[in-house]
């Protein structure tokens, strides 16, 4: 097992059973994967993508505090695309792969309750793509310096 350099807390959806959003903490590459896997596979269920917060579990997340910094947002459950930003004091990015051009049309997301379109500009990631970004704030703390990131 790999030495992660802190852990990552996910938010996401609303468990009907307290009705507070579901959360977990991910500690390992392999947690993170079948966590991942978890959240698109019930989205594509439902037919409708998901977004998730997430951020580093030693950040604060008192309401009154500003976003943890930083703090990633991205959707997954679409059956090609997904979505990574990354949520910064100072950086606001959006993780875009150029070889994929722009859909054609937005993808519907549950957004805390609401299903939002999502710009078709920032679904240009896979699954794949979002699971290495996360893997790499994971393992390193930092964002994927192989991804090409995009002010928003």
């Amino acid at each position: 097992m790999t030495t992660m350099l802190a852990p990552l807390r996910f938010a996401w959806g609303l468990n009907p059973d307290d009705e507070e959003q579901y959360e977990v903490t991910v500690a390992t590459s392999e947690e993170l994967a079948t966590v991942l896997a978890r959240i698109h596979t019930e989205a594509l269920t439902r037919g409708l993508a998901q977004q998730v917060d997430a951020w580093a579990a030693n950040a604060s997340t008192n309401p009154e505090d500003d976003l943890p910094d930083p703090f990633l947002q991205f959707v997954v459950g679409d059956r090609d695309r997904a979505s990574l930003r990354w949520l910064g004091a100072d950086t606001q990015l959006q993780a875009v792969d150029p070889e994929l051009p722009p859909l054609p049309e937005p993808i519907l997301y549950d957004n805390g309750g609401a299903a939002d379109p999502m710009d078709p500009a920032a679904t240009r990631l896979t699954l794949t793509t979002v699971l290495h970004i996360l893997d790499v704030f994971l393992r390193q703390g930092q964002r994927a310096p192989d991804i090409t990131w995009v002010a928003i």
